[in-house]
C-alpha cells in the first residue's frame, strides 16, 4: 500500500535528480570552496595584525608574512578531498548517464570551474605546499576502472529494464537481451584498453631517452658493463657534448654536474 511507483517510468525522476545534484554542485559546491578560505583568510589577517603599529600605519603585510599567516594545504588530505569530488562526479556521469545524458556536459563545466577554482586556493589562499612526487593516481585508478565497468551494466540495466523502448518483450526475453549485451560491451571496453596503450609510443621514447641521458651525465654509467667508470679523456668529451646539448650552460658547470 505504501510503495509508490513511477509513470510511465522512472527514468524522469532520476533525470531530474541528478541534474539537481549537478546544478547544486555547480553553484553552491564551487561558492563553498571560495567564501570559507576568503572569510577564514581576512579574519587570520586581522588578528595577526590587530594591535600593532602596522595597522596603525596602513602598512601591509610582506609576501612572506602573507605566507606565514595563510592556511596550511594538508598534502593528503588536501588531494584526497580533490580525487574524491572527482570520482563521485565521474561516478554520476558514467553509472546513470542513459538516464541524463547531459551529465558529461555539466560535469565538463564543473571540472572548468573547479579547476581554476582550485589553482586560485593554492596560488592566493594556501600556504605554499610542499611538491611531493607520485608515479600515478594511485588507488583513485582502481576506484575509476571498477566504476566504468560497473557504468556498463548500470546503464544496460536502466535501457532494458526501466526503459519503455521493449515494453513488448516478454522478461525473459528482457534478460537473455541484458545478458548478451552486456557481455558484448565489456568485452568491447576491455578490447579498447588493450589496444589503446595507456602511454603514447613517442612519450615512452622521450622518458627512455631521459633516463639514458641521466644516466650517462648525473650516474656516470659505463656503455659496456664491463667499463667500471669512465677515464679523463671521455669525461672531457662528454663535457663537450653536454654543452652542445644545453647552450646556457658552460663547460665548468657541465663538469661540476658531472663530478
Amino acid at each position: 500500500g505504501g510503495e509508490t511507483k513511477c509513470f510511465p517510468n522512472c527514468f524522469a525522476e532520476l533525470n531530474t535528480s541528478l541534474g539537481i545534484i549537478f546544478i547544486a554542485n555547480i553553484v553552491a559546491g564551487n561558492l563553498g570552496e571560495i567564501l570559507p578560505p576568503i572569510i577564514n583568510a581576512k579574519i587570520k589577517a586581522k588578528a595577526e595584525s590587530k594591535g600593532a603599529v602596522l595597522e596603525a600605519a596602513s602598512v601591509k603585510l610582506t609576501d612572506v608574512e602573507k605566507q606565514f599567516i595563510a592556511e596550511e594545504y594538508d598534502v593528503l588530505m588536501g588531494t584526497f578531498k580533490d580525487y574524491g569530488e572527482m570520482v563521485i562526479q565521474f561516478g554520476y556521469c558514467t553509472l546513470f548517464v542513459a538516464a541524463f545524458p547531459l551529465a558529461p556536459l555539466l560535469a565538463l563545466v564543473n571540472n572548468w570551474i573547479e579547476l581554476r577554482i582550485d589553482g586560485w586556493k593554492l596560488c592566493e589562499i594556501h600556504r605554499r605546499p610542499y611538491a611531493v612526487g607520485a608515479e600515478d593516481i594511485g588507488t583513485w585508478f582502481w576506484f575509476l576502472d571498477i566504476m566504468s565497468t560497473l557504468a556498463v551494466v548500470s546503464n544496460m540495466a536502466l535501457f532494458v529494464f526501466t526503459g519503455t523502448q521493449l515494453n513488448m518483450w516478454s522478461s525473459t526475453e528482457k534478460v537473455v537481451f541484458f545478458s548478451v549485451m552486456e557481455h558484448v560491451l565489456l568485452c568491447l571496453k576491455f578490447l579498447i584498453a588493450v589496444i589503446i596503450p595507456d602511454v603514447p609510443a613517442d612519450v615512452e621514447e622521450h622518458m627512455a631517452r631521459e633516463a639514458f641521458i641521466i644516466s650517462k651525465v648525473v650516474h656516470n654509467i659505463a656503455d659496456d658493463a664491463e667499463d667500471e667508470e669512465f677515464d679523463s679523456n671521455e669525461m672531457i668529451d662528454l663535457s663537450v657534448k653536454l654543452t652542445d646539448l644545453v647552450p646556457a650552460l658552460d663547460k665548468d658547470a657541465a663538469k661540476a654536474a658531472m663530478v
